[in-house]
């Protein structure tokens, strides 16, 4: 006969459960949907605004209480490229936004912004040729630091592997906001260990 142990899961435990489950592709759409109706009607020029979303994510704010239960959030993230935010949106289960505003910084580079930026890097003919060169990559960086209420600079390295690790061959700044490359600097073979 088999015996169950009793569990050690304590009841606040047992009652964050339901709180820390994984985002259902269902909730992820809702909060996604509620939160671009919520940009759009906020936004004078919204039809004409340049934007990305970035994600959504399970929230979890400090409950205003020790022992209380947070409520399930949804954050969703979009860049505003035509008016240089980045909008930070949470949504309740229901769908509804309950809080919105700037992020107050710049937020990861979504893959599809890199591939953006690779795509305007590659109008320049210096680049073109290094990428040429056996081996050649490109990975992406943030120059400076920037802030929330400037232009969304993307960085891309241009580097060859070496005896000795990498060499960087050019670094080029894309502004996304803007959608055009910025600048192309090449570099003194210099060698990385990696």
């Amino acid at each position: 006969m088999l015996e169950f142990m009793k569990s050690n899961m304590s009841v606040l435990t047992r009652k964050l459960k339901s709180v820390l489950r994984p985002l259902s592709r269902a909730e992820e759409r809702r909060a996604i949907q509620a939160a671009l109706q919520y940009y759009q009607s906020e936004t004078s020029d919204a039809s004409e605004a340049r934007f990305r979303l970035l994600g959504a994510e399970l929230r979890l704010d400090k409950p205003p209480k020790r022992g209380a239960i947070p409520p399930r959030l949804i954050q969703v993230l979009l860049v505003d490229y035509t008016h240089k935010r980045n909008l930070d949106f949470s949504v309740d289960a229901k769908g509804k936004v309950v809080r919105s505003g700037d992020l107050g910084f710049q937020p990861a580079f979504h893959a599809e912004e890199v591939r953006e930026a690779r795509e305007l890097a590659d109008s320049d003919e210096r680049l073109v040729r290094i990428l040429k060169k056996r081996g050649a990559f490109v990975s992406a960086f943030a120059p400076g630091s920037a802030t929330d209420k400037e232009s969304r600079l993307l960085g891309l390295r241009y580097v060859v592997p070496s005896k000795n690790g990498v060499d960087h061959l050019a670094s080029a700044v894309i502004n996304l906001s803007e959608g055009r490359l910025l600048s192309v600097t090449e570099h003194q073979t210099t060698t990385s260990k990696y």
